[in-house]
């Protein structure tokens, strides 16, 4: 049996590693449109809400589909993402005498074994802390009385200690003012986990969001009003059964629209709205991991939530960029930014060594109403996965990211402004 047993694990390395040095492709205009039933098995497989025993049973699937990547937009995206971009770029942009607040949003903070040293550029803190409100979603518990891992955190067993948190301050201070945490790996460590990562946020005045029963959170800032609330597709399932109160978003992983249930953001907002928030915005923790693009139901649910009041939609969880959206209709008018990428992480693949800081101007013009508008982006990278240290990207990218040449190219085509 032991035999087996070491003959299977063997094997299962022997297969992870032969994926992971696959020759990883490279995104093109020339990229078919497919839906997902015409899309290869591995590309279709989507481990969210499917449980551990599935898990094993597509393992090969996934390690395709983390190295891989899925690349195809859906039928239609690429003409579409392409005139947003046209869109966003002809937004308006304050006058300088208005007063306006610079808001700056990242994408996901994960969990890395080198967090004893200082592990984001300078450059990039610096940028941070001249932004007046600062939002992430911190991906990992922060956790006193659970176990650390001085090697790479296995799946569902993120955790790191609060000295990770040491190295997201400048000059003393928090760059980030809000980190989510309504995500899959909030109860890696359980309640008592969920529980101290929150109150170690808190005594660093930092904000945070997902594992409450408070519905939203609320800023002032320069006269502005700012709401956020969170929600989350699921967590690990092994941990499905704890008792902190997650924020849940139902229908979106398994994916079934006939499930998905938006009633309580869409009464979030309102509330949002009764208590005179000006500008509403909602960080998601959906779509699908390794997907260059947004399936067409999360979408529309986007649209949706934009239309019932939200002024901002961040999302998280692929792990790669997806494009930008900017919904006007007769009801609202709304961006959102489907993923946001990594901002810290020890994953490998070049694909997901690449996050956005994206930033955005908020202000009330002459006559008393909230205007917005894209401020820069900047590309970030991963620059070393041994070491993983988040850097400001620079054109062209390092020797280490040429793999991913293409694919910085293909990000400087999102719909979101790139200036380096």
């Amino acid at each position: 049996m032991k035999k087996s047993m070491l003959i299977l694990i063997v094997l299962l390395i022997f297969f992870t590693v032969y994926y992971r040095l696959h020759t990883i492709p490279t995104p093109s205009q020339n990229t078919p449109e497919l839906a997902l039933t015409e899309r290869p098995s591995w590309a279709q497989w989507r481990a969210e809400g499917k449980g551990v025993l599935k898990y094993f049973l597509h393992f090969f699937d996934y390690q395709k589909k983390a190295t891989l990547m899925v690349l195809n937009p859906f039928p239609g995206q690429t003409a579409f993402f392409a005139h947003q971009k046209k869109l966003l770029a002809k937004l308006p942009q304050p006058s300088p005498e208005e007063t306006f607040v610079r808001v700056g949003f990242v994408g996901d903070l994960m969990a890395i074994p080198n967090y004893d040293k200082q592990f984001i550029a300078p450059q990039i803190l610096n940028r941070l802390a001249q932004m007046d409100f600062v939002l992430g979603n911190l991906e990992t518990p922060v956790s006193s009385s659970s176990t650390i891992s001085k090697f790479r955190n296995t799946l569902s067993q993120f955790n790191v200690p609060n000295t990770y948190l040491n190295a997201l301050t400048w000059n003393g201070k928090p760059v980030f003012d809000f980190l989510s945490l309504a995500n899959n790996h909030v109860l890696d460590r359980g309640d008592l986990g969920a529980q101290e990562t929150l109150e170690e946020l808190k005594s660093r005045n930092i904000q945070a969001h997902g594992t409450d029963k408070q519905k939203f959170i609320t800023y002032s800032i320069k006269g502005i009003r700012f709401g956020v609330a969170t929600a989350t597709w699921g967590v690990n399932p092994q941990f499905s059964q704890n008792t902190t109160p997650v924020c849940y978003l139902p229908g979106i992983a398994p994916l079934d629209k006939n499930k998905v249930e938006l009633g309580q953001l869409i009464n979030t907002l309102y509330e949002m709205k009764q208590a005179k928030v000006d500008f509403k915005i909602l960080f998601l923790h959906w779509g699908f991991e390794y997907e260059l693009y947004p399936d067409p139901l999360i979408q529309s649910i986007a649209s949706q939530l934009i239309q019932d009041g939200a002024d901002l939609i961040i999302g998280s969880h692929p792990h790669v960029l997806q494009p930008f959206e900017l919904v006007q209709s007769s009801r609202h008018k709304g961006l959102i930014a489907y993923s946001m990428g990594d901002f810290i992480s020890d994953m490998s693949n070049p694909f997901t060594r690449i996050g956005l800081i994206q930033e955005l101007y908020v202000w009330r013009n002459s006559q008393q109403k909230i205007q917005w508008a894209l401020g820069p982006s900047r590309l970030t990278q991963v620059a070393d996965v041994k070491y993983p240290r988040t850097e400001l990207l620079r054109n062209p990218p390092p020797k280490d990211l040429n793999d991913a040449y293409a694919y910085y190219q293909h990000s400087l085509n999102l719909p979101f402004l790139v200036w380096n």
